[in-house]
């Protein structure tokens, strides 16, 4: 889980700064990637909160990542920062969660 944890945090520290729609696909890709190799079934208390908190940050930062490329490949769509805003920041309050809740160590535990 830490990869992933570690991915989704990248990408909410790059988001404060800026980054192209490009650079962000690969990052939600690689961020998916490792998510996929985490065995859901075996993560119990603490672990499966952090686990449920991941899978959920992922899913916003996938939305916003199928809504601004399909916004560009529609030449008459113009990108909401609003919209892109509304998921970004509700994965970074699932990324908190995980952390207020002293997940995060758990997701170094190699589970």
């Amino acid at each position: 889980m830490r990869d992933t944890y570690d991915d989704l945090r990248g990408i909410d520290s790059r988001l404060d700064v800026g980054m192209i729609e490009a650079d962000y696909t690969t990052l939600v890709g690689q961020a998916q990637v490792d998510f996929d190799r985490i065995d859901g079934t075996v993560a119990t208390g603490g672990s499966c909160a952090a686990y449920t908190q991941l899978d959920q940050a992922l899913t916003q930062y996938t939305a916003a990542s199928q809504y601004w490329n399909g916004c560009i490949a529609d030449y008459s769509c113009t990108v909401s920062e609003t919209e892109l805003n509304g998921w970004w920041s509700t994965a970074s309050d699932e990324l908190d969660t995980i952390d207020s809740a002293g997940i995060s160590s758990l997701a170094s535990s190699g589970t």
